[in-house]
């Protein structure tokens, strides 16, 4: 059974993401800095600061895989932007390297390219449009980005990052 790790399982998509990924049989290391309870069969859960990279290290030994969801999801000010979803990047993506996994799946979001202009019938945005980040929330996403494409190139991680535009069941707007 492969083992997937979840940061910031806590939070909306993490507890969604949850019960989909049980249903398909995988082993759960969840990570948040609240406590996940309960956990259910095939779930373990540790109490972990993102950005402690040695106790994120030491979380991620053994794990097949990790989604990072973890971030300042707020419109908070830079700082915690900068601690949240900048530092926490950085120190995720360490700890997967030097835990040996070599799987990242990055949540990221609609809103780094948010600055494009949307007209009703215009067309769309292609995956190799350009940044254009539209809140500080963003540009921690951006940062994301990058530096898991820095690690696919430069030390052969498989990193996805998945620009998610809406984790409700049905769309709020259009």
């Amino acid at each position: 059974m492969k083992t997937i790790a979840i940061t910031g399982a806590a939070g909306l998509v993490g507890t969604g993401l949850r019960r989909e990924l049980l249903q398909r049989s995988y082993a759960l290391q969840l990570l948040d800095v609240k406590p996940i309870d309960p956990c259910y069969a095939n779930e373990q859960s540790s109490v972990v600061d993102i950005t402690d990279q040695t106790s994120l290290t030491t979380a991620l030994r053994g794990c097949d895989a990790v989604v990072h969801l973890a971030a300042c999801t707020t419109d908070a000010p830079w700082p915690e932007h900068v601690k949240l979803s900048i530092e926490s990047s950085i120190s995720l993506f360490d700890a997967a390297r030097e835990a040996d996994v070599t799987r990242v799946v990055y949540a990221s979001s609609h809103h780094v390219v948010g600055l494009h202009p949307r007209a009703p019938n215009g067309p769309r945005l292609g995956p190799t449009v350009q940044v254009r980040p539209d809140s500080r929330y963003a540009v921690g996403k951006a940062f994301g980005e990058s530096i898991g494409a820095m690690y696919a190139g430069k030390y052969g991680m498989q990193v996805l990052a998945i620009r998610i535009g809406n984790v409700n069941t049905r769309p709020i707007d259009r």
